[in-house]
């Protein structure tokens, strides 16, 4: 998730509008090989206008054909890069259909239906599970039947199994903080409901105890393993917040930016050089933040220069 070494001092961002009015086609990746040249046309022989590496976020603006992907630089301008060595994380879809049910689990029977979203409303997809789509819409999320969405890169998302898949469940506001599962297991990965705190202190104290939990890039496990979007995701789903899949569209998409003097505990903190986002954290008080750092440390607390990249801006999405 880092960018250097451009040639011509270009960097991958995202557009400025607020999810889920986002350009339609437009998809987030990540590059999954060591490095990644971005060209000035979609050919291996057209002019190299730098590089990404590895996990390294790419706003993506749609296909050239089906070897290529055209990208978005920080000028406004555009790259292509070779479409297998970037993994679509999330992407924008659109509705076909009147009153299509956004649904809590994916199956018609014995769920509970959460909005009704109709033909051109738009939905941010996370991923696939047998013929359902996870997605996010206004701030819900929840399952909508495949047939009901076109996107220009289904085919390319993540993939469950239906025994992966977790109902949603919407949180109520008691008096305490409360887990809806068993409050004796300290790694559960179970919905946090919390009150009695302010939710900040409630998602910093959660969030606390996945520490030495490890790393794994595109995972969203806060127990076997989860990468830094991935973890700051998790952590807000479990107190009822939705946010997106990655740090890039976290801070485009997700919230209202806050000054650093400003920060509060459970504001999202993001990381990156040259202005583009490639790490994010949960910053919990007195100038240290937690965050799933990389394969060598794991989710760890540690000041902001734990992540070895200049701070950027933060998000508060509480």
């Amino acid at each position: 998730m880092q960018l250097k070494k451009s040639l011509l001092s270009l960097c991958v961002v995202a557009s400025a509008m607020l999810m889920p009015t986002l350009v339609y086609g437009q998809a987030y990746g990540k590059v999954n090989v060591a490095t990644l040249n971005m060209r000035q046309e979609p050919k291996t022989t057209a002019t190299n206008m730098g590089q990404l590496n590895q996990q390294d976020e790419v706003d993506i603006i749609g296909r050239a054909n089906n070897e290529w992907l055209e990208i978005q630089t920080s000028n406004g301008g555009k790259a292509y890069v070779f479409a297998d060595y970037v993994s679509i994380e999330e992407t924008e879809g659109e509705i076909i259909g009147q009153g299509v049910r956004l649904r809590d689990y994916p199956a018609t029977t014995d769920t509970n239906i959460l909005d009704t979203l109709n033909t051109g409303d738009k939905v941010v997809i996370q991923y696939t599970v047998e013929g359902w789509c996870k997605v996010i819409h206004e701030g819900k999320e929840g399952f909508i039947s495949q047939e009901f969405i076109h996107s220009k890169f289904m085919k390319e998302l993540p993939t469950k199994r239906i025994a992966e898949v977790k109902r949603v469940v919407p949180t109520q506001i008691v008096g305490e903080v409360t887990v809806t599962g068993n409050k004796n297991q300290s790694n559960n990965e179970d919905t946090v409901v919390a009150s009695g705190k302010s939710l900040g202190e409630a998602i910093v104290e959660d969030a606390q105890q996945f520490v030495g939990n490890p790393y794994v890039y595109g995972g969203n496990s806060l127990t076997s393993g989860v990468d830094c979007s991935g973890f700051t995701q998790q952590i807000m789903n479990r107190h009822g917040i939705s946010i997106s899949r990655t740090s890039r569209s976290q801070y485009d998409n997700d919230g209202y930016q806050v000054s650093r003097g400003e920060l509060q505990r459970g504001d999202l903190v993001f990381f990156g050089y040259n202005g583009s986002i490639s790490h994010v954290a949960i910053y919990i008080g007195d100038g240290k933040i937690i965050h799933s750092n990389n394969s060598s440390t794991g989710i760890i607390i540690s000041s902001f220069d734990g992540p070895g990249k200049p701070y950027i801006g933060a998000k508060r999405v509480i």
